[in-house]
């Protein structure tokens, strides 16, 4: 396949601009092109504000993660990506209300027994470990931030 995408911006910083056409590529080609993508590999030169002695390039990206994060339901993930996390959030919330209905939908998606059952496995454990912290009275140590992230 010989596509191209042309992005074209006003940001006159060098990492705006890639963030912004990561973005700008996924929502417009990149989901549809790639519908059961779960992941996504980034590969950037190292000049201007993107440079390896720079963070600003490594911040807009975790800007652009954040935004996911944040909104997921509004964001620019993919139809399976978002049955992953509808499934994630029940599972989270109403465990008790899970149907097999809901592996079914997983399934629709072409995801595998071994991958739900790894989905179920991971959000059970993250939900897990949270309770017992939770349930503990622990805090998070210093150097992890309110989102759960280490701070360099």
């Amino acid at each position: 396949m010989n596509k191209g995408f042309v992005n074209i911006g006003i940001s006159k910083d060098t990492s705006e601009f890639a963030c912004d056409s990561i973005k700008a590529w996924w929502k417009n080609i990149g989901k549809k092109t790639y519908p059961n993508a779960d992941s996504i590999l980034i590969l950037a030169d190292g000049g201007g504000s993107n440079s390896s002695r720079h963070y600003i390039f490594k911040e807009d990206l975790q800007k652009l993660v954040d935004e996911i994060a944040d909104n997921w339901k509004n964001s620019s993930i993919t139809e399976v990506q978002t049955a992953m996390c509808l499934f994630a959030e029940k599972l989270t919330l109403q465990p008790s209300t899970i149907t097999q209905l809901d592996i079914d939908t997983l399934s629709d998606f072409d995801l595998s027994d071994k991958e739900i059952s790894e989905i179920v496995q991971i959000v059970s454990y993250f939900n897990y470990i949270n309770r017992v912290a939770d349930g503990l009275g622990l805090e998070p140590e210093d150097f992890i931030d309110e989102k759960g992230y280490k701070i360099n």
